[in-house]
């Protein structure tokens, strides 16, 4: 499923800044909702901008600084990319440039550099729950001093990579599958990878 559907949607976003911004809208999108409604959202907000039905204030604000700032955030992202490469010391980094969006923390940062090709994941509290980790690795404060805050980004990553960005999208496919509930009609891990690309690549 990774090396179908994660490899495709990294292809896309590294192709310029109005790609990568869609996968930068598809993870706000998924903050706090069923990964099956994201579609919607979507396509709610490319109709009704910061006015969509699906936005709060947090979440609106997330938006608007990635439309405002999107080439900056791509050229960045990438260039980090070109420089480190996708390994620790280029995704620790990428995770840390990214957590200046608004509404954004560690988690949705690694979410957007995993779908840009570099070696992190979204380590959500299923997953961290699923593994027994501390879910203190997830939280971020608003206040943190820059070179603390690169340390945590740091240490994120490298616990993400313990089992690798292809291990952590496949498992959490299929654990997204599995519960049913809003996302019944995704039955599958590979039905819930598939919509990844529909949801960031097709609307």
């Amino acid at each position: 499923m990774y090396k179908r559907d994660c490899v495709k949607i990294s292809n896309y976003a590294e192709e310029g800044s109005n790609n990568f911004y869609d996968v930068l809208e598809f993870v706000l999108c998924t903050i706090n909702m069923p990964l099956s409604r994201v579609i919607p959202q979507r396509l709610s907000i490319k109709q009704d901008g910061l006015n969509s039905k699906w936005l709060n204030k947090v979440k609106a604000s997330g938006v608007n600084y990635g439309q405002t700032h999107k080439d900056d955030l791509y050229n960045i992202t990438f260039d980090i990319k070109a420089k480190h490469g996708s390994g620790l010391a280029g995704s620790y980094r990428a995770v840390n440039h990214l957590t200046q969006i608004p509404s954004i923390g560690l988690v949705k940062a690694g979410f957007i550099a995993q779908m840009c090709g570099f070696n992190v994941a979204c380590l959500d509290r299923h997953n961290i729950r699923e593994f027994g980790l501390d879910e203190k690795l997830l939280k971020l404060s608003k206040t943190i001093k820059p070179e603390l805050k690169l340390k945590r980004c740091k240490e994120y990553t490298s616990l993400c990579q313990k089992k690798g960005s292809e291990f952590y999208w496949d498992f959490w496919c299929n654990f997204v599958a599995e519960r049913g509930g809003m996302n019944k009609d995704l039955p599958t891990g590979d039905a819930v990878s598939a919509y990844h690309v529909k949801a960031v690549m097709e609307l």
